[in-house]
């Protein structure tokens, strides 16, 4: 009897409950990844402008394409429509033609040889953001305005006052010299003879004269060993 009771009461409580002899519930669908761009994220354009952003695109490489290849270096060439505000000293309205045409050619001689990523992956996607991998691509060309920055407001001056004094250095050589305060034989011949107001940062300082010669020990320290003290 009592082994018939308990038969009828596991009966009953698998009856009552058919869930729990079918386990949890299932989980419930997994939400789809929210790909919209945040206020943050990487643009050329942003990039370019030496913005603080976020690299949101991270997309998996693929087989090499040379087509991709040549779209990654024609999106990142548009590096040059920044050339004209970064070749335009500040007190002026137009930018300098010289430093402009610098500009836009190291602009196409980097984004044609390390910004194509091997056709391997897009620059960036349907909404403008730029891979990650293209962090060292955008670093080049911002590097690439920040130096035609640098010459606008720097050495563009002392140039163009070396060009009025018949200084035969090129205005492109003269530039590049001046704003990596090395300048050559050449240049530093203009400097010493003209321009010194507008070109005084870069001028070579003349090396420090030697030092005295120590005095020689008398020769009754000699005799004894002993070095006499210095007279200050």
């Amino acid at each position: 009897m009592r082994f018939a009771c308990l038969a009828l009461t596991l009966t009953l409580s698998s009856g009552a409950f058919p869930q729990d002899a079918e386990g949890p519930p299932a989980p419930p669908p997994r939400m789809p990844a929210d790909e919209t761009p945040t206020h943050y994220a990487c643009t050329l354009e942003r990039l370019f402008r030496g913005d603080r952003c976020t690299f949101e695109f991270a997309p998996v490489p693929g087989a090499p394409s040379e087509a991709l290849a040549r779209e990654n270096s024609d999106a990142a060439a548009a590096a040059a429509r920044f050339c004209r505000e970064a070749a335009t000293p500040r007190d002026e309205h137009r930018a300098d033609p010289t430093l402009r045409k610098m500009c836009e050619d190291e602009v196409a001689r980097v984004a044609l040889d390390g910004c194509t990523l091997e056709g391997r992956i897009p620059l960036r996607d349907a909404h403008g953001r730029v891979a990650t991998a293209a962090g060292e691509c955008a670093d080049s060309l911002g590097q690439v305005l920040a130096r035609t920055r640098t010459m606008a407001g720097f050495s563009l001056g002392c140039c163009r006052c070396l060009a009025d004094a018949r200084c035969e250095v090129s205005a492109p050589q003269c530039n590049r010299e001046m704003v990596e305060l090395s300048p050559g034989d050449a240049l530093q011949s203009c400097l010493d003879k003209s321009c010194k107001s507008s070109c005084s940062a870069p001028h070579r300082e003349d090396p420090l004269p030697a030092p005295p010669p120590l005095p020689r020990p008398s020769g009754r320290a000699r005799k004894a060993g002993v070095e006499p003290a210095l007279k200050i």
